[in-house]
């Protein structure tokens, strides 16, 4: 008599972890091709923005000048936000990730160990990418990396709490 392979069941919290991972990697990937194909106007309408924002700040901001030459140079940090080639990096950088993302959350909702391998890769180009572009050397920079790190590891530990139930 042949035996019938076990069928493993996935754990309720991997499928809603690969479900938002397929739906954030889905937008970010539709996103990140936007920005690609957009970044000229991306670029316009982030300098118009860190503008407008800008003055209304400096008028409402109490203080002395040092505070105000404090807040200028901040806002000075995030016109990198505004730069067409960096603009094209990071959405080539988020193709990337959200790819591997993609790929590792399919594999994984499959219960496939290597799609935790290419999801941790992935999330690692996406945290890697703010400081490879931006450079550490301003709020903007590290603003993306603390922003990206936290969001990935809350997923990559929630994904390696799951492994176990992966093959």
């Amino acid at each position: 008599m042949d035996s019938v392979p076990e069928r493993k069941i996935r754990p309720r919290l991997l499928s809603i972890l690969c479900f938002l991972s397929l739906l954030g990697g889905s937008w970010g990937l539709m996103s990140n091709l936007g920005n690609l194909e957009n970044a000229d106007k991306l670029a316009t309408l982030t300098a118009q923005t860190i503008e407008e924002t800008r003055d209304r700040m400096m008028l409402n901001l109490p203080g002395d000048a040092r505070t105000k030459k404090s807040m200028t140079a901040i806002f000075e940090d995030f016109t990198v936000l505004t730069d067409t080639v960096k603009i094209k990096q990071m959405a080539l950088f988020g193709i990337l990730s959200n790819l591997l993302t993609l790929v590792g959350a399919v594999l994984m909702y499959r219960l496939r160990k290597n799609g935790f391998g290419i999801y941790i890769l992935g999330i690692a180009v996406y945290v890697a990418a703010p400081v490879v572009v931006y450079g550490f050397n301003n709020i903007a920079g590290i603003s993306f990396f603390v922003f990206t790190l936290f969001i990935s590891l809350v997923f990559g530990l929630l994904y390696a709490k799951n492994r176990k139930y992966l093959s």
